[in-house]
């Protein structure tokens, strides 16, 4: 966001970390800690709320109320987080709009309200669920600020000695929970997309940079992060339009080495990728991509398996699957057919109930084109294109071959405007107000938050001004402006579905996709 500044401060650096298994590795001289001006001291965060008042029981489970299926579809359209306990058949959401924390059981249709974090200062943040512990830990989705939430107390603690960074939204994570460390590559923020791979240290309470070289994935698309214990790497899947790039990452020098690139179907990148799952069969070397695919890391090979019938036939969607390993399970999160959108969970097998695997079709990685072979290639192809359509088709070749925009390409932030594809349309913003607004719009969309708190966008979008009454009038002047130029009602200010005292901004972004 344009009107928020970081700082970004050399303080140090770490010599060495132990990973679980007790191997030791170092980062060099160069590591860097993310930390603020003044660092305050962590902080304990008590939700009031004692386990004796917190309503009805439900076996070892306590909540505040129970969401019902259309409360639940409601929320569930918002924006939120999510973390599986696969042994115990358990999603948790956290949904920041409202500050619910929700569980979901397996085989429910409603929601179980844990508590409301709306004192925490909880934003957008990630989960990732601390089995042996009951415990959850969250961090915020840009990168920063790091919680422990126990389960049964009822307790939020703050673990850093940080500050929400608002830098790295949409990054790759991998947890070792043993001692709360949290890898994160790559991400989008404050307008800029980071091939950077940072780390916290919960001996230190601080983020730090590690440096890394080799092939170093591009940060603009999807990806997961998961350990092999085995060969003690850390595994990288990357989607990218239409194919599936993976990689390795030693924890030796932390060089990036890329194994391969597989072509897979389009349904693959039609999907919202969760934080906080483990996807990765240490003992198979198998680690799920979506729906049918499997990564097979031990053969550097794609498996596609038929996963279309028994148990899958309800399934309208397999759009994440967690690993179990203590009892050697896949876990999926699942759109089931005719039951909306909230998602269910499917334990299931790789190996038939018989004991039989199931069949599977390999997807060999691609064969990278020599130098030599792409030279004549294009040689071959300027050629023809000058005896077919002389210069013509030479600047057409051209076009083909510049590299696609990013997902957010719908909105263009370049020097002094704004250019907005809108229904076929380019419409050019070039007043001041107009930028800060789409640059924050921006911002929102690259980290798929469709709605916001209004006094968060006066913040952030509007200058300072004396008054409230000042800050209404000027933000509808602003959407009234917004809407009429791109000639749709692309923002609105709406009523929340679940309190109507609530008002937020909403982006209906499909309008200026379509």
């Amino acid at each position: 966001m344009g009107k928020i500044n970081r700082l970004w401060i050399l303080s140090g650096f770490l010599a060495v970390v132990m990973f679980p298994a007790g191997k030791s590795f170092g980062y060099g001289e160069n590591s860097t800690f993310y930390t603020p001006l003044a660092s305050p001291t962590p902080t304990t965060i008590s939700t009031s709320r004692t386990p004796s008042t917190l309503g009805e029981e439900n076996g070892s489970d306590s909540y505040l109320w129970v969401l019902t299926e259309q409360e639940f579809t409601k929320l569930h359209n918002t924006a939120y987080r999510m973390t599986v306990d696969a042994r115990n058949l358990r999603t948790y959401y956290y949904f920041p709009e409202n500050s619910l924390l929700v569980q979901h059981n397996f085989g429910s249709r409603e929601g179980l309200v844990l508590d409301t974090l709306s004192n925490s200062g909880l934003l957008l943040t990630n989960l990732y669920f601390i089995d042996g512990e009951s415990a959850l830990l969250m961090w915020d989705a840009g990168g920063g600020r790091v919680f422990r939430y126990d389960l049964e107390t009822r307790r939020l603690d703050r673990l850093d000695n940080s500050y929400s960074f608002r830098a790295f939204y949409g990054h790759a994570d991998l947890v070792f929970p043993d001692d709360y460390r949290i890898y994160a590559y790559g991400g989008y923020g404050e307008f800029t997309s980071k091939n950077i791979l940072i780390y916290y240290n919960q001996t230190n309470q601080e983020w730090v940079d590690i440096p890394i070289f080799g092939d170093v994935p591009t940060s603009y698309y999807y990806s997961d992060f998961e350990f092999d214990s085995e060969r003690e790497v850390m595994l990288f899947v990357q989607y990218q339009e239409q194919e599936v790039v993976t990689y390795e990452l030693s924890t030796i020098d932390w060089k990036w080495t890329k194994l391969g690139v597989f072509e897979v179907s389009s349904d693959v990148f039609h999907l919202d990728r969760f934080s906080g799952i483990n996807r990765f069969d240490p003992v198979t070397g198998l680690m799920h991509i979506y729906w049918e695919y499997f990564y097979d890391s031990q053969t550097n090979t794609v498996r596609k398996y038929e996963l279309r019938e028994g148990e899958f036939t309800t399934v309208d969607n397999l759009k994440q699957v967690a690993y179990d390993s203590v009892e050697n399970r896949w876990v999926g999160l699942a759109d089931l057919k005719g039951e909306g959108t909230l998602l269910s969970l499917l334990p299931f097998s790789l190996d038939l109930p018989d004991g039989t695997p199931r069949n599977y079709t390999v997807i060999e990685p691609k064969t990278e084109r020599s130098p030599t072979n792409t030279y004549v290639f294009v040689l071959f192809l300027v050629v023809s294109g000058f005896v077919l359509v002389v210069l013509w088709g030479v600047q057409r070749l051209r076009k083909r071959q510049e590299f696609p925009v990013p997902s957010t390409g719908f909105i263009e932030l370049q020097t002094g405007q704004v250019v907005v594809h809108c229904q076929g349309r380019r419409v050019v913003f070039s007043e001041e107000l107009d930028y800060s607004f789409w640059e924050y719009v921006h911002e929102l969309s690259a980290q798929g938050i469709q709605s916001c708190d209004l006094k968060e966008f006066d913040q952030q979008v509007l200058p300072t001004l004396s008054n409230e009454s000042q800050y209404s009038t000027s933000r509808k002047k602003l959407l009234d402006h917004i809407n009429a130029k791109l000639k749709v009602e692309f923002v609105q200010v709406r009523r929340s579905e679940l309190d109507r005292r609530y008002r937020k901004i909403v982006f209906d972004h499909a309008l200026i996709r379509s």
